[in-house]
């Protein structure tokens, strides 16, 4: 898989989050934790979860799902 586009447009900008400044693209290389979300078919989703206790979360008609490493 190739370095996606969006980070080479990133590239020498800066976001401020909390008040803390962050050059960018953020790396993650030495990071404990690294999450990532994805759109997924919610229908779908719950067709392959058992029982009732667990759902799919739902955000504007989608699903999400969410993972960390």
């Amino acid at each position: 898989m190739g370095r996606p586009s969006r980070l080479d447009r990133q590239a020498g900008r800066h976001a401020l989050v909390d008040g803390i400044p962050f050059r960018l693209p953020v790396h993650s290389e030495q990071t404990p934790a690294l999450m990532a979300a994805f759109p997924i078919n919610a229908d779908k989703a719950r067709a392959l979860l058992p029982g009732n206790e667990i759902h799919p979360f739902r955000l504007w008609n989608r699903g999400l799902l969410v993972g960390r490493a």
